[in-house]
């Protein structure tokens, strides 16, 4: 699942993409991976974007 302001962009169920049409019918199911995963860090760096987990500068 992928998130963008609150909002699901993309969602992918056992493989499936799931059409933006559709994702009212996973509501419960992203409402539950809100709650049980933890946010991922971001933070500014250097280059003066938003860094992932896997970049340089959070190591």
């Amino acid at each position: 699942m992928e998130m963008k302001d609150g909002e699901i962009t993309r969602l992918n169920v056992d493989g499936k993409e799931i059409p933006a049409s559709e994702f009212d019918q996973y509501n419960e199911l992203a409402e539950e991976l809100q709650r049980s995963t933890p946010p991922i860090p971001y933070r500014r760096c250097h280059l003066s974007r938003a860094c992932l987990p896997c970049h340089p500068c959070l190591r």
